[in-house]
């Protein structure tokens, strides 16, 4: 029996471990993201060329996020609607060869699904080793692509070790969670417009955090959706998001929101270089908060198995060396009432030694 008491304590621990280190978000498993707070800055570019194969890199460039965009050192204004035999495509092309720093890279556009759907559209993705994904609004990227062959293709290129580099609303489509998914009207949660593509599972992207003073924006989120992890990435920084981990690039910072208050305040920082587990929500390095909460969470779960089980095995133990078998050992077992029960019996061996008398 007390084997069995023993294993029964193993299990619940080990059960309630199990529970509390759940895989809470994830990342890609093959293949990398580049998630970024909105200025794509230089070295950040560099990074994701260099990942995506540096001078051999090919790169498909989706650019359906606006409804124009501007571009070049002379403003140039380009609608991703207008016919590709303009001249501003080409311009384009070659403004973004430039300012990416590569000489193979295809620009990618369409608003209609059918087209999303279509064999010859994805192609491109198909042998490139790299995708881009520019600023505008997310709400657009889901409505061109989220539940097409282009979002499995993306999927699919991810797990063939591609990378992918999103800035602005591009970083916001790559999670599950779409905070302004709605172009024509600026609600932090539009309804039916909340579902991403998905590439990090249980998070929702917030860029331009500090810039657009947008810090207390996710709190709203994560109240509503506790299961969701909260980024704010400002302007100058990113995410390097390799598997269930990510680290912090440039210069700029990144808030974490994750539904538990610290010193007053809902979110905290990461800077450049740090890491942080998106299975388990905690910074890599040790955050000493976290270290904390998780030995808050331990005890919770602990305190009371410990409790039952001294509550179930002295008695057992007692009723055992009492005489007691079978169904009265069951019953020994029962917390609380095994005390009354074990002070008021009285106990077989009692009995034996009255008839031995």
């Amino acid at each position: 029996m007390f084997k069995f008491l023993t294993f029964v304590a193993v299990a619940l621990i080990g059960s309630s471990g199990v529970a509390l280190n759940a895989q809470k978000s994830t990342g890609p498993a093959s293949g990398a993201l580049i998630v970024d707070g909105g200025a794509a800055g230089k070295s950040i570019r560099r990074r994701f060329v260099e990942l995506a194969g540096g001078s051999q890199a090919r790169i498909a460039v989706f650019v359906t996020g606006p409804s124009a965009l501007r571009f070049g050192r002379s403003d140039t204004i380009l609608n991703p609607d207008w016919s590709r035999d303009r001249r501003e495509w080409t311009e384009y092309e070659e403004y973004l060869k430039d300012w990416l720093g590569v000489d193979d890279l295809r620009i990618l556009h369409t608003r209609d699904r059918a087209v999303a759907n279509s064999e010859a559209f994805i192609q491109p993705l198909k042998t490139a080793t790299g995708a881009y994904f520019i600023a505008g609004n997310a709400g657009r990227y889901a409505d061109a692509y989220l539940g097409t062959r282009t979002q499995q293709e993306l999927k699919g290129f991810l797990d063939r070790g591609g990378i992918i580099f999103g800035s602005s609303a591009g970083a916001i489509i790559q999670g599950s969670f779409l905070v302004r998914g709605n172009p024509e009207k600026p609600l932090l949660m539009a309804p039916g417009r909340t579902v991403g593509f998905g590439f990090l599972t249980n998070v929702a992207i917030n860029p331009h955090v500090t810039s657009a003073q947008r810090d207390a924006e996710l709190v709203n989120v994560i109240d509503q959706y506790p299961n969701v992890l909260g980024i704010g990435i400002e302007d100058d920084a990113a995410l390097l998001v390799r598997g269930d981990a990510f680290e912090v690039l440039g210069t700029g910072r990144v808030a974490i929101y994750d539904n538990i208050r610290r010193n007053g305040s809902w979110f905290y920082w990461l800077r450049s270089g740090d890491e942080f587990n998106l299975a388990t929500w905690n910074k890599i390095d040790g955050n000493v908060q976290g270290d904390r909460v998780v030995r808050l969470e331990l005890r919770r779960f602990l305190i009371p198995i410990a409790v039952v089980v001294l509550l179930i095995w002295p008695p057992w133990r007692i009723a055992r060396k009492a005489g007691y078998s079978g169904l009265h050992q069951v019953v020994s077992c029962v917390p609380i009432a095994n005390w009354l029960w074990l002070a008021l019996a009285e106990w077989p061996i009692q009995r034996q030694r009255k008839r031995a008398a």
